[in-house]
């Protein structure tokens, strides 16, 4: 198995994932990440020790800490969502269409839970 198929997609897009080379000259030639291939986000830096060869130990640690984000849960989100649709209906203004979405989000929310 290769490791970009161990890697996760990206959270942001989906996409699949790359472990990114540190390239000889760069300034940043002693750190290694895994990147999305079509985003470009990037996971957290991992010390190379100028190593650029294709097993070099450091990809693994990248790996890991790539896949060891953490995702949001589906609740958490949704009470984001709502959060900020009331934030949107104080600053446009009251009673507005912000306040309605986030009565159904909270809905949505509150079914979850009686399913859950």
């Amino acid at each position: 198995m290769s490791e970009t198929e161990k890697l996760e997609p990206c959270p942001f897009c989906g996409e699949d994932v790359a472990i990114t080379y540190p390239q000889a000259g760069d300034t940043r030639e002693k750190w290694g990440a895994a990147t999305c291939i079509s985003c470009g986000a990037v996971g957290p830096d991992v010390r190379t020790d100028y190593d650029t060869s294709e097993n070099a130990p450091w990809r693994a640690e990248a790996i890991k800490e790539w896949n060891r984000r953490a995702l949001p849960s589906r609740s958490d989100v949704l009470e984001e969502a709502a959060r900020v649709a009331d934030k949107w209906s104080e600053w446009r203004a009251p009673n507005s269409v912000g306040q309605k979405i986030a009565r159904a989000i909270r809905a949505l929310k509150s079914k979850d839970t009686d399913n859950g």
